[in-house]
């Protein structure tokens, strides 16, 4: 008799709702709790089944409104290297994917790249999540490049949403031995989903996806770079094989390579001090974020956000601290 196909179930309804947020977080693979850092909205809930389709697994879960992020830190200390599909079935999110707004709902789905920044908030919901590692993502034509932060909707993801959902209504039926086959059927609708949407996110298949897809993958080498030195126009040319004209080109609609460097290393200057844990004195966030004269980072501040850096330190946290030389410019 062949082996029933094994599902990983999980409830919090028999746990005191004191300890159901960190249980959940805590869990082993495969699970959803530790790809990101959460905080719930309101008293923590989940209920979730996971099953693994040969290399695609399957999550659909119950779960209760929380904010989710993955930065940097997060991404550096944990493996996941995976694109995380989301097809929620009721509930909303709404976040940001390095830079680009994402908005999922009912009858939508969305592709979030588990090596690249993101953060959300999320309504109650219930939803189905693939997690598909990078090399099969790869070896099906997916243009990873391009998919962090796409979303769309159609017929297309309502058959690929209608297939899991009756793969889960059975799955107690299933075999192991059919499972190579199932995670090729739900390959196969995700890669027509993909091709049929708003816009096609498979490699080669749209004149603007090339460019598109080289900015962000410069926007990624700069986020994972700013505190660094070596980071130049040069060396983004050299890490991403193009030209300075292409680069130049690709980032002409942003003010220029240069000027998104230092607007985003400006922009983690201001998350470094509005961050109430952060020790360092103005001058160490200024090398921290890549800027040697801590006098021009001080000017290029102001200029950006109408306060000296010291200035925005003390109207965010108050003057109510004990004087430090992590207040000093």
């Amino acid at each position: 008799m062949a082996d029933s196909l094994h599902v990983y179930s999980f409830s919090t309804d028999i746990v005191p709702v004191v300890d159901r947020h960190e249980l959940w977080r805590n869990r082993d693979w495969p699970a959803i709790g530790p790809m990101f850092d959460t905080r719930p909205q309101g008293m923590f809930h989940n209920r979730s089944d996971s099953f693994r389709l040969r290399d695609v697994v399957v999550h659909v879960s119950d779960m209760a409104a929380q904010v989710y992020a993955r930065e940097t830190a997060h991404i550096r200390k944990d493996s996941f290297d995976q694109l995380l599909v989301t097809i929620p079935m009721s509930g909303v999110m709404r976040g940001d994917s390095d830079g680009r707004d994402v908005r999922n709902s009912r009858g939508m789905l969305a592709v979030t790249d588990l090596t690249r920044p993101h953060r959300h908030i999320s309504s109650d919901s219930r939803t189905i999540m693939l997690t598909i590692p990078r090399a099969t993502a790869i070896a099906a034509d997916f243009d990873i490049d391009v998919l962090h932060g796409f979303d769309m909707h159609g017929a297309t993801v309502d058959l690929l949403r209608a297939h899991v959902e009756a793969i889960h209504h059975n799955v107690a039926l299933l075999t192991a031995d059919q499972t190579a086959a199932l995670g090729e059927s739900v390959m196969l609708l995700l890669r027509l989903a993909l091709q049929s949407g708003g816009g096609v996110r498979t490699r080669g298949a749209l004149p603007g996806d090339a460019d598109q897809g080289l900015m962000w993958r410069a926007k990624h080498l700069i986020g994972q770079n700013l505190g660094s030195q070596d980071l130049s126009v040069k060396q983004l040319c050299r890490e991403l094989h193009v030209s300075r004209s292409v680069l130049y080109r690709v980032f002409e609609p942003l003010g220029g390579v240069a000027g998104y460097i230092r607007t985003k290393r400006l922009e983690a200057a201001r998350d470094h001090l509005g961050d109430i844990a952060m020790r360092d004195s103005v001058a160490g966030i200024a090398d921290r974020v890549g800027f040697t004269d801590p006098a021009h980072f001080s000017r290029a501040f102001r200029a950006q956000f109408g306060s000296s850096p010291r200035e925005y330190r003390h109207r965010i946290h108050g003057e109510r601290r004990a004087p430090g030389p992590y207040w000093d410019d």
